[in-house]
């Protein structure tokens, strides 16, 4: 018997990893989509499912799964494909955990500096007198971007790229496994900006990146898959979808 399998979805978020990884195996989901308050946060009915109301979360014929690549490791359990690495090898299995706790710690810090900036900027220093205090403030947050943030971000995409010199995907094979599919997040919001610019080095979300040509190609491996396709498409269907019935 098939699984019932219930994603909730948040928007601007980690889930469209699973959207992909479920478009690849063709298995039948039921999405329920969350949209973020005006202050960026998760709604609190996600708390109604997990406790600490954050997501991507999926319900597997009743149990509740939460953080990405568990999620994702528990769906490839369930069907068999020939299109994708159902069971990671230890390739997929490191790039998974470099994925969040590497590459994602920097570039999370970076998101975390500019949206705390402009918040603080926004409401502890409205005053005109506080200009100055504004203006230091933007200096800073530019110095740990530049100076800190940058350049580790970059030591990580470098050696993404060379390991993918000599595979076409983070499982070592010729099919995408587990570490693509939790690349696909952070990778997904500065390699289209780099591609599209044609620059060695670009201006992303991220910072100033340079973006090398096997990290390049992997996208353009990965965003040519119909899956992913299908994915983007029942993801952006999804959110119109819910919000009509707002």
């Amino acid at each position: 018997m098939a699984p019932e399998i219930i994603f909730h979805h948040l928007n601007l978020s980690r889930s469209t990893r699973i959207f992909w990884v479920l478009e690849e195996l063709g298995l039948d989901y039921t999405v329920k989509v969350h949209y973020r308050t005006a202050a960026g946060r998760a709604p609190d009915a996600l708390k109604k499912i997990i406790s600490l109301g954050s997501a991507p979360v999926v319900e597997l014929d009743g149990e509740v799964l939460h953080e990405s690549a568990y999620i994702i490791s528990r769906l490839l359990e369930l069907q068999s494909s020939s299109e994708v690495e159902t069971k990671p090898s230890n390739d997929s299995r490191y790039w998974a955990e470099f994925a969040e706790g590497t590459l994602m710690v920097w570039m999370q810090a970076g998101t975390i500096i500019r949206g705390s900036t402009r918040g603080f900027s926004g409401a502890a220093l409205a005053g005109e007198e506080d200009a100055k205090s504004r203006e230091a403030l933007a200096t800073y947050a530019g110095w740990v971007q530049s100076a800190m943030i940058s350049p580790a971000s970059q030591t990580h995409l470098d050696y993404m790229d060379g390991y993918l010199a000599k595979h076409s995907y983070f499982s070592g094979t010729d099919q995408p496994g587990l570490g693509d599919f939790m690349f696909l997040f952070p990778l997904f919001t500065i390699i289209p900006q780099a591609i599209e610019q044609g620059d060695a080095v670009t201006e992303t979300a991220r910072g100033k990146l340079r973006i090398g040509d096997n990290l390049r190609n992997w996208w353009k491996r990965v965003e040519a898959r119909p899956a992913l396709q299908k994915a983007l498409k029942r993801q952006q269907d999804e959110e119109e979808s819910g919000k009509s019935r707002l």
